[in-house]
């Protein structure tokens, strides 16, 4: 029944404070919320960051959502190229370490080329990384 009211406030209104308390007391609850927008990761307790189900759904339904993943996600390849599967841009979001991973500029690449500006405005790099692609 919890979780249902937590759809209810979901759909009602995603920015609620309501909405916001349940993110953080409830894992089903969290779960429910990224599967209908991984961006709201954001509002969960930080202990959610661990859960790997909750994790790759969000990342899976939003890319973005690597953004308030946290650090160690940010620097954890599988998580990194899931999210850039789904949104290319989330390449931002990566670890430095993780940006240098050619696999992970590739992929993100193949889900949006703009990544390649970010990756590296000089298009004679980009122009031998094609090629070496």
């Amino acid at each position: 029944e919890e979780v249902q009211r937590f759809v209810r406030l979901l759909k009602q209104d995603p920015a609620s404070p309501a909405l916001a308390t349940e993110l953080m007391r409830l894992q089903p609850a969290v779960l429910e919320s990224v599967r209908h927008d991984g961006r709201l990761l954001q509002f969960a307790d930080p202990k959610f960051l661990k859960n790997e189900e909750i994790l790759t759904t969000a990342l899976s339904q939003n890319g973005l959502a690597l953004e308030c993943a946290g650090e160690e996600n940010q620097d954890n390849i599988d998580y990194v190229l899931l999210a850039v599967s789904q949104n290319g841009l989330a390449y931002r979001f990566a670890s430095e370490r993780v940006q240098k991973i050619k696999k992970v500029l590739l992929r993100a690449a193949r889900q949006n080329l703009e990544v390649f500006q970010l990756a590296h405005p000089d298009t004679s790099f980009l122009r031998k990384l094609i090629r070496l692609a």
